[in-house]
Order: C-alpha cells, then structure tokens, then sequence
C-alpha cells in the first residue's frame, strides 16, 4: 500500500531546475503571490545536481527549464520516469516550439509553458491541475491495489470453499464406512470362540461323548461351519470398505494437492476406466440413495482405457450424483430412479458421462445460470458444486449439459470430453 499522503495543496515543495538566476527569481515571485498556498522551493542551476536531488517521494512536483547546457528539461522528465516518481512534472521554455510541446507530453510532462506568458494565476493553475492529477492517479493505485488485494483474498476464500465442499462431499461417504466397519466388527461375535474353547477344554477327558451326544456340545461343529462362512462373507465386506476409504483418503489427497499447486500446469493425466470412476462416485454417494430407496440404473457402453485427470472426473461425477440425489429427497414420490449412463462417439474421440434423476427438475430460465458461482435454489446451498465442477470440466476441455422439461420433471446432467485412448496416446 502507499505510504504517500496525498497532497491538499496547502505547501507544496518544488525542486526547479533552472540555469539562468534571474528567471528563478521571476518564477518565485509569481508562486509567492499566489493565495492559499506556500511554497518551498528547492533551485538547482545544473542538470547533474539535479539529478543528484531529484527523488521519488521528496518532492510535490518538477519545474524544469526546457535549455540546460547540453541537456534538456526533457532528459530530466525521463528520469523522474525511471525512478518510478508519481511527482508530475512541468517544462518551462523561452521559445514556442510545437515539437518541443509534443515531445513533451510524449515523455512524460504534464504542462508546457512559455515564460513569456508566465502569470501568477496560469502558473498556479497548471500547479494545481498537475497535483489533482497526481492525486488522482495515488488514489487510483491505491483503489486498484485494494482490489487486487480483495480479489487475491476471494481468490484463496474460493479455492478453500471449492477444497471443503469437495472434501466434505468424500468425507460423507468416509463416515459410513467408517461406521459400517464398526459395525461388523460389533457383529463378528468372535467372543464365542473363547466360550466354545473353554467348554471343549472342560470336556478334556470326554470330548468324543461330549461333541457326538451332549446337547450343547454335538453343536458345536456346524456352528463353528456357519462361523467361518459368516467370517469370509464379514471380512469380504470389511475388505471392500477398506479399499473404498483408501481410494477416498487418495482423492482427498489429491484434492488438496491439485489446490496447492492450482497455480501451476502440471499434468495429471493417467490411465482412467471410466466405468470405475462412475462407480467411485456412485459409491461415495450411496448412503443417502440408498436410504431413500432409489433404483439405480446403469447403462454403460463399453469405453477404452483413455487418458485423463481421473480425479477431476470423479470429483464432477461426485458433484452430479450428489446433486441428482438432493433433487430426488426434495421430490416427494416413493419410487425414484437415478440412471447412470456412458457413451462415446469413436469417430471424434469423445465421451459422455451422463447423471440422469426423478427429482425436482430444472425451471427453464435456470438451465443457462445453474453453473454460474453462488446460483442455487437451495435455502441452504452455496451454488459451488456445479460452478466448481463447470471449471473442472473446463480444465480437462469438456463441457457440462444440463437438461430438464422443467418442475418435477427430474434432470440429466451430462459431461462431455475429449479422450485420448491409451493406445494412440502409447504410440
């Protein structure tokens, strides 16, 4: 920010530049009739002393004499230029010269004055005009750095919003299952097997009666079949939840490793099947559909293994399910259905991921602002979800579609991307 005070005019200081004595003194005595105004003048006779006290901030303003030995007036307005001065600066001359009035402006000065035509009330005008000028243009840098400041701040304020919805929306589905594995672990009944251990230790001596013929004892054994079938069917599941929150703690890692380094161009390209991607999403979304007893339909072309940001797409398919989802839970009905549905167009290597629901429906006035940032017809959305997955499409060249026939007729959402097959991409 400036540490510059913006000068009111009350006491100006000027550095003039001026090598004949008694056109200083006339130059004085106009600025000391002036009202309203002192002045402190600083006068130096040469052009490398000049030099030697000009400074960016210690003066208000420049009079500089247009002859100055074997250096112009002119040399000393592009080195005020150079030191980055705001200071304006005004060229004095004892001849009326139009190419020297051009050159000028051209360089820098605000003013161009015949000493001939001098005047106490010209010189204090073309004095003010050239400090307002100055002023304004402080106050307009220092306007335009509060707004690059403000926008610099909005600009972290978004991509924290942006990481927290899209983190959040994971850690949903982190939650469950984290819970569904507590649960099976409540559910292993693995303390039979110490009871089942202590009753065969206490029938040591009689074991074989114990199990064929004592009515707890013989059973024993087909309890233990039915353990061990309930064990595998348990550890699958559990297996299965633990591979789903390892590949979302990876997508959270990514997530905030792609927002550290938003600045950057680095590429993330990797092989993607798509059909898994779609059912990552799915699957970090399932709780609430499932809860809710939506049907899901899959219609999946089969797609090659391309290239791609695998985790831009998922956080796009994670948005639009999550989105078709809350749209469904706000229609009342008892039977919804969310389709789900890949194709690809070979011929122009693309692809289109497609997110389809029974839900609320889109107005049509809504269909072109739905991707805008903070539009939302939710009381309690933030309108991020489909803006930040508009600029995730962006980034991989692709475009979101949105179609409705309107209030309660549900919704299609579709991303569409170019792809490049891994085999052309290898080749």
């Amino acid at each position: 920010m400036h540490d510059r005070k913006l000068m009111r005019h009350s006491q100006v200081h000027i550095l003039f530049v001026e090598d004949d004595e008694d056109d200083y003194l006339i130059v004085k005595d106009l600025l000391s009739d002036i009202e309203d105004t002192t002045f402190q003048i600083d006068w130096v006779s040469e052009y490398d002393e000049a030099k030697q006290r000009i400074h960016p901030h210690r003066y208000d303003i420049f009079l500089f004499d247009y002859r100055l030995g074997r250096h112009t007036g002119l040399d000393l307005v592009r080195y005020v230029r150079t030191i980055k001065s705001s200071s304006p600066c005004i060229l004095l001359t004892g001849q009326d010269d139009r190419h020297v009035d051009i050159m000028a402006g051209e360089t820098g000065a605000v003013d161009y004055l015949l000493k001939s035509e001098l005047t106490a009330s010209g010189l204090e005008r073309s004095i003010r005009y050239a400090l307002e000028r100055r002023n304004a243009e402080i106050e307009r840098e220092i306007l335009t750095e509060q707004l690059l400041e403000t926008s610099r701040q909005l600009g972290m304020a978004e991509v924290a919003v942006n990481v927290l919805h899209n983190v959040g929306n994971v850690l949903n589905s982190m939650n469950v299952s984290a819970t569904q594995l507590v649960k099976f672990l409540h559910e292993s009944h693995t303390d039979d097997i110490g009871k089942i251990a202590k009753m065969v230790q206490a029938h040591h001596d009689d074991l074989a009666e114990f199990l064929t013929q004592d009515s707890q004892g013989k059973h024993i054994f087909p309890y233990l079949a039915k353990f061990g079938e309930h064990l595998a069917t348990q550890h699958q599941a559990m297996f299965e939840e633990i591979q789903a929150l390892t590949k979302n703690l990876d997508h959270v890692k990514h997530i905030i490793r792609a927002q550290q380094a938003n600045t950057t161009s680095i590429n993330h390209s990797e092989p993607v099947v798509v059909s898994e991607l779609m059912e990552q999403a799915l699957s970090i979304n399932l709780s609430p559909l499932s809860q809710h007893h939506v049907k899901i339909v899959r219609n999946y072309a089969d797609t090659p293994l391309i290239i791609s940001d695998k985790h831009q797409i998922l956080q796009i398919l994670v948005n639009l399910i999550r989105n078709a989802t809350h749209a469904m839970i706000e229609n009342p009905g008892d039977s919804h259905c969310l389709s789900l549905t890949i194709d690809q167009s070979p011929e122009d290597h693309r692809i289109q991921l497609s997110v389809h629901d029974t839900g609320v429906g889109i107005n049509p006035e809504h269909l072109t602002r739905i991707f805008s940032q903070g539009f939302t017809t939710k009381p309690e959305g933030h309108g991020w979800g489909l803006h930040s997955s508009a600029l995730a499409a962006k980034s991989l060249q692709g475009t979101l579609h949105a179609f409705s026939d309107g209030k309660g007729q549900g919704a299609r959402v579709t991303l569409d991307l170019p792809f490049i097959p891994v085999e052309v991409h290898a080749s």
